[in-house]
């Protein structure tokens, strides 16, 4: 992923992509209920890869944790609203640069949340978790010698920072396809921020400096291209 600094302001998060030659739209996450500590019942987090492929990960004993051939390629991680987590180890995931968290705590229930942690971050490209205010305050990272907790904005080590977003405030992107008179067309819809595309997940990302939406014919697509939202300035 970017090699820059994340600001508080200036973020981009949310990374979207279409596989242009084998799906017309993104395949959207599959819905999950409320379950029990101890289930038969699959939980999945969805792996973005720095490719562009997603995957989806099984939440085992309320933890994720990943194959080493599988960590190199993992671009981003987002774990859905109702799974229980206590913790990620993203040792050896050089090229992570989000982890997006949707649940309220780390368990179910409000009376009863536990830390979270995440695992060996020193070792990982990891930049920004995106969570909502209660989770965060439950996060802590370890750096291998001790656990930094959020402050400040973020949580720190001297040779590592990893800044928060809050939820609410992560960009909106829409993507999806539509027959015409003149054919298929795919069409990008966002609300705020500055639309960005590029070729590779990792970039070069350029703007795109036109309005939403934007509006082009599949027929003249490349075999897959990467949007996302800049808000603000880098």
């Amino acid at each position: 992923m970017q090699k820059c600094k994340w600001k508080r302001i200036g973020v981009t998060l949310g990374i979207a992509v279409v596989a242009l030659a084998s799906s017309l739209a993104p395949s959207k996450a599959q819905a999950v209920e409320i379950i029990p500590w101890i289930t038969n019942n699959p939980i999945f987090a969805r792996i973005t890869n720095t490719n562009g492929v997603t995957w989806k990960k099984e939440i085992k004993w309320a933890h994720l944790w990943f194959e080493v051939s599988q960590r190199p390629k993992i671009a981003e991680i987002v774990v859905p609203e109702h799974a229980i987590i206590r913790g990620i180890n993203v040792g050896g995931c050089v090229n992570l640069t989000n982890i997006v968290l949707h649940p309220l705590y780390p368990v179910e229930h409000e009376q009863a949340p536990l830390a979270f942690t995440i695992l060996e971050v020193v070792d990982s490209g990891l930049r920004t978790i995106a969570c909502k205010q209660t989770m965060r305050d439950l996060i802590r990272l370890d750096f291998s010698r001790e656990n930094a907790r959020f402050q400040a904005g973020e949580w720190h080590w001297p040779a590592h920072t990893v800044q928060w977003i809050d939820l609410k405030e992560l960009p909106q992107i829409e993507i999806k396809a539509r027959t015409t008179a003149n054919g298929k067309e795919l069409v990008v819809i966002w609300r705020d921020g500055n639309l960005q595309i590029a070729d590779a997940v990792n970039g070069k990302w350029r703007d795109h400096f036109g309005a939403s939406p934007l509006i082009f014919p599949l027929a003249i697509a490349k075999a897959q291209q990467f949007f996302r939202i800049r808000k603000g300035d880098d």
